[in-house]
C-alpha cells in the first residue's frame, strides 16, 4: 500500500461531504413508504373541514397541477371542484381498491398512490368504470397516478381508459402545496403546519436518490484511491479490534475472570465473565471513527438475571475511588435488559495507538474498572452458589 499516494489523495481531493437526510416522524415510526399510511395522511389534508385549518390548500394545489397537464386542459369541468367526499381503499366492481377517491355527484378524481410498487398490475379500467358520476364521465372524471418518479406511459397504455389518466409526482404535489401555503398559514393550526412540513420532508427524502450525481462521478474518477483508502481503514479497524482483545487477554492471562472467546460485532466488543455470563465488559470502539468525539468507551455492564434485584449489590464494599466510576442511579431503582454499571471514555488524543493494547490494559487498571468487575464477579458467584430464602 503506497501511503504517499494515499496521503496526496486525501490532501488534494475534494471529497464530497455526505449529508444525511433529515429524519421524519414517519421514518421514526418505520412507516415512511407505506402507501396506505400516505393515502390516509393525504385524505386528512384534502378534507377542507378538518381541524388542520388548511382548508382547500391541497385540493387547489392538485387542481392546478391537473390543469397544467394536456389532459387537464381538455377537462374544463374539473377547473373547480367542491363539496366532495373523500374515501380511501374504495372498493371497485372487480374487487380492487382505489387508494384515494375524491368525488361528488358530478365529478371524480381517482388517485392511485404509488411509492415503490409498480403500476403494471393495477386495473385502471376497473377503477375508472367503478366510479359513477351523473355528468359526462369523459369530461368530469380524471385519474391521477401519484408516484415518486415519472411513470412511463407505456406502463399503462394497454388499458382502454389510459387516456384519462395523468402522472403527477408526490414531490411536485408537495412543492405546489408549500408554494401555495403562505396565504393559508395564518388560519392553519401550528401543530398541523409542523406535520405538513414533516410530510413534505418525508416525500423529499423518498424522492431523493441515495447518492447524488456528483458523488457517483467522484467515485468513478477516484475509484482506485477510494478502494485503497477503504483497505487502509479496514486494516486499521482490524488492528484496533485485535489490540482490544489482546488487552483483555493480558489483563486476565490466567482466565480467572473473563473468557478469551470474545464476541465482536461492527460497533461493539463484548468480553464476558467466565462464571457469570450476564456480567461483561462492553467496549464501544467504533466511536473512534464514526463519532465526532473520536473516542471509545469501556463499560462494565450487567444484563438480564444480574439485574433481578439490584439491592443485593449494596453488600459489596467499594472504595471511594471505585464509587467515582459507578453510576449512582444503579442503586435507585429497577433496571431491565442491561445497565452500564461503570464506564470510562478515552479520546483519540489520549490513546497511544502504536501501543494500543498496553495503553488500554493500563487504563482499565488505573481507572479501577477491572477491580470493579472482579468484585461484581466474585459477589455474584458467591451469591448464586448459596441457596436464597424464598
Amino acid at each position: 500500500m503506497n501511503l504517499t499516494t494515499l496521503q496526496e489523495f486525501v490532501d488534494t481531493a475534494e471529497i464530497p461531504v455526505i449529508e444525511p437526510k433529515p429524519l421524519t416522524f414517519l421514518e421514526i415510526a418505520k412507516q415512511p413508504h407505506y402507501e396506505n399510511v400516505l393515502s390516509n395522511i393525504y385524505a386528512f389534508f384534502y378534507d377542507v373541514a378538518q381541524e388542520h385549518g388548511f382548508q382547500d390548500l391541497f385540493i387547489q394545489s392538485l387542481l392546478e397541477l391537473i390543469q397544467e397537464s394536456k389532459l387537464g386542459k381538455q377537462k374544463e369541468a374539473l377547473q373547480s371542484f367542491s363539496d366532495f367526499t373523500i374515501e380511501t381503499e374504495y372498493s371497485t366492481d372487480k374487487g380492487g381498491r382505489i387508494d384515494l377517491l375524491l368525488h361528488n355527484e358530478q365529478q371524480a378524481i381517482i388517485i392511485e398512490n404509488k411509492v415503490y410498487h409498480l403500476i403494471d398490475h393495477n386495473d385502471l379500467d376497473d377503477y375508472w368504470n367503478s366510479v359513477k358520476v351523473a355528468a359526462d364521465p369523459d369530461k368530469n372524471k380524471i385519474g391521477v397516478i401519484l408516484s415518486l418518479y415519472p411513470v412511463p406511459a407505456y406502463k399503462y397504455q394497454h388499458r382502454k381508459k389510459a387516456k384519462h389518466y395523468i402522472n403527477i409526482r408526490h414531490q411536485d404535489l408537495m412543492l405546489r402545496v408549500l408554494q401555495n401555503s403562505g396565504a393559508y398559514l395564518l388560519k392553519a393550526s401550528d401543530k398541523y403546519a409542523v406535520y405538513l412540513k414533516d410530510l413534505a420532508q418525508n416525500i423529499q427524502n423518498m424522492s431523493t436518490p441515495d447518492m447524488k450525481p456528483e458523488e457517483l462521478q467522484f467515485y468513478k474518477e477516484h475509484r482506485d484511491q477510494l478502494l485503497q483508502a477503504k483497505k487502509f481503514f479496514n486494516r486499521f479497524e482490524e488492528y484496533v479490534n485485535n489490540q482490544i482483545i489482546k488487552a483483555f487477554k493480558d489483563l486476565d492471562f490466567e482466565q480467572n475472570y473473563v473468557n478469551h472467546s470474545i464476541r465482536n460485532n461492527t460497533n461493539l466488543i463484548h468480553v464476558f465473565s467466565k462464571r457469570n455470563p450476564d456480567l461483561m465488559f462492553t467496549i464501544g470502539h467504533a466511536g473512534l471513527w464514526d463519532n465526532p468525539s473520536h473516542s471509545m468507551n469501556v463499560i462494565v455492564e450487567l444484563q438480564r438475571g444480574a439485574l433481578e434485584d439490584c439491592s443485593i449489590y449494596e453488600e459489596i464494599v467499594f472504595e471511594d475511588y471505585e464509587l467515582q466510576q459507578i453510576d449512582k442511579n444503579f442503586f435507585k431503582g429497577k433496571h431491565k435488559g442491561w445497565f452500564h454499571f461503570a464506564k470510562e471514555n478515552y479520546t483519540q488524543e489520549q490513546i497511544r495507538f502504536e501501543d494500543f493494547s498496553n495503553f488500554l490494559k493500563e487504563k482499565i487498571e488505573e481507572d479501577h474498572l477491572f477491580t470493579i468487575f472482579k468484585k461484581l464477579d466474585d459477589f455474584l458467584t458467591q451469591y448464586r452458589s448459596n441457596p436464597q430464602p424464598l
